[in-house]
């Protein structure tokens, strides 16, 4: 659920058109929203567009559609850091998203302080100055949003490809007169007579190995005359034993897997531990009041119902209009909905 100011709310997805594709995407925390428009005039004075949040986001949109829809219109993302925007995890997400989608990055530096958690999305950055030369900041700024521009638009086609003709074997005809001939096949083994185990079978004239049978009778090794010797007996298999074994590890198996997955889903949102103030944003400038009787109101006044079903969705009636909205619980100050991330402000 998304909620808006200006008197009006509404629970839909969205974004300014504008008549061209901005240049840069610019980053920042609330707190830095008049340097943000500051940079963009100057900018703008330069034939540098930039997209802002939440000023270029249609009323009533959802920010988690439009903000990715932006930087991957933009050529460069423009981060404005600061103390504030280092600890920003919306600000964090933007960068993650912009070198998802192989975006440069360009920092303007408000405050000497270190990069911290940032460092990893800005290594590879270059820092521009913005607390003494304001002017050649913008210069540098523009000169490299329009560079990214042309790049973007004047890329190249790979090179390097290979067409299907190219992939044929052009190997050359063998001529089979010249080869050699195969060397013949060796003679095969002689046949091996087979062995009967019946002393009748025997040779004529044959001599017997020489045994001695005790006194009481032939031995376990002997056999009487005429009969066939015993056989050997046969060793027990053991792949039934392998099989019992590989089914207990199959069983273990699935139930570790059972368990982890269970010991892995986020905790049921009951409506005791949803009632409160919340905002979709991280400093609460816009606050969403949800009552423990079942009422909600929003930053414009507009008042509805609530209830959380199966601990995993929030339906919210406002106007005769029911909305439902996947609740994910992160921590304690935290859910995540469709629309993006909501924040605890008691």
């Amino acid at each position: 659920m998304a909620t808006t100011g200006g008197g009006g709310s509404s629970f839909g997805e969205g974004m300014v058109t504008r008549d061209k594709s901005p240049m840069l995407f610019v980053s920042h925390h609330s707190s830095k929203l008049e340097v943000a428009e500051h940079v963009e005039r100057a900018l703008n004075i330069k034939g540098v567009r930039c997209w802002i949040a939440p000023r270029d986001v249609e009323p009533g949109a959802s920010f988690a559609r439009a903000i990715p829809q932006a930087i991957g219109e933009s050529s460069a993302v423009l981060l404005l850091f600061c103390s504030n925007s280092a600890k920003s995890r919306h600000v964090e997400r933007e960068l993650i998203l912009a070198d998802q989608l192989g975006k440069a990055i360009i920092p303007l530096r408000l405050e000497r302080i270190d990069p911290g958690e940032l460092s990893y999305h800005l290594a590879a950055s270059q820092w521009i100055d913005w607390l003494e030369q304001r002017d050649e900041a913008i210069d540098r700024i523009a000169l490299k949003a329009r560079d990214l521009q042309a790049q973007a638009q004047n890329g190249t086609p790979k090179t390097g490809t290979v067409s299907i003709d190219d992939l044929e074997t052009k190997a050359a005809p063998v001529d089979i007169g010249k080869g050699k001939s195969a060397p013949p096949a060796p003679p095969p083994p002689p046949p091996v007579e087979p062995v009967s185990l019946h002393r009748a079978d025997k040779a004529v004239g044959a001599a017997p190995p020489p045994r001695s049978d005790p006194p009481h009778g032939p031995g376990p090794d002997t056999a009487p005359p005429g009969e066939p010797w015993p056989a050997e007996p046969r060793k027990p298999s053991k792949l039934p034993l392998f099989l019992a074994l590989g089914g207990v590890g199959a069983v273990l198996l699935i139930a570790l897997i059972y368990f982890a997955v269970s010991m892995g889903r986020p905790a049921a949102v009951t409506e005791a531990w949803f009632a409160g103030l919340w905002s979709y944003d991280e400093d609460c400038s816009q606050q969403i009041r949800f009552d423990a009787n079942g009422e909600f109101v929003t930053p414009a006044g507009e008042q509805g119902t609530w209830s959380i079903e199966n601990g995993r969705t929030l339906v919210a009636e406002l106007d005769d209009e029911i909305t439902r909205s996947s609740l994910t619980r992160v921590g304690s100050d935290e859910v995540r909905t469709g629309d993006g991330s909501m924040f605890r402000c008691n």
